[in-house]
């Protein structure tokens, strides 16, 4: 009798295990869950986990209302990952998309720092310093009263000096 007892529980078991078991493929991620677990690792540190999360939701869900916060959250994910090039690309899309939301002044403010970071000496190739000059200027003309303003038109004259310089290196070599 135990033996048939042992027996009924064990079938019991195994088949309530078997019918209840649900495969990855069968839970759907939406997008909030793809939103929440990127903030979640962005702010442990791992910025390329948290990257990929953004992305598939823009990916995945184009018409999801999370899809501001995606942008921004992938393009600040790049720029703290040194991947200045996807960040700037990124912040500047932002600003496209968005012109008139409140943190497209920021969106064209790293877009500009994406490349000042990256700034060569006088005598390399100064493309970076064009660019920052490009995306201050637009920042400038877009947001003349921009809580960035200041440090932006700074950065523009330490650029147009710098050009200044670069030229002089050239002439002078």
């Amino acid at each position: 009798l135990k033996y048939l007892v042992f027996l009924t529980f064990l079938a019991l078991t195994i088949n309530i295990g078997t019918g209840c078991s649900i495969s990855k493929k069968d839970i759907k991620e939406t997008a909030q869950d793809y939103y929440i677990f990127g903030a979640k690792v962005y702010e442990k540190g791992d910025y390329k986990e948290a990257q990929e999360a953004f992305q598939k939701l823009l990916n995945e869900y184009p018409d999801s209302d999370l899809r501001r916060k995606a942008l921004l959250n992938l393009a600040e994910s790049e720029y703290k990952n040194a991947e200045y090039d996807l960040a700037r690309f990124h912040y500047l899309k932002y600003f496209e998309l968005y012109p008139t939301d409140p943190e497209a002044e920021t969106a064209l403010f790293k877009a500009g720092m994406s490349n000042f970071i990256r700034l060569r000496p006088d005598d390399r190739d100064q493309e970076y310093t064009q660019d920052v000059i490009a995306d201050f200027e637009k920042l400038l003309l877009t947001f003349p009263w921009s809580r960035y303003a200041q440090e932006a038109l700074d950065k523009v004259l330490f650029c147009k000096n710098k050009l200044a310089a670069h030229e002089l290196t050239v002439g002078l070599y």
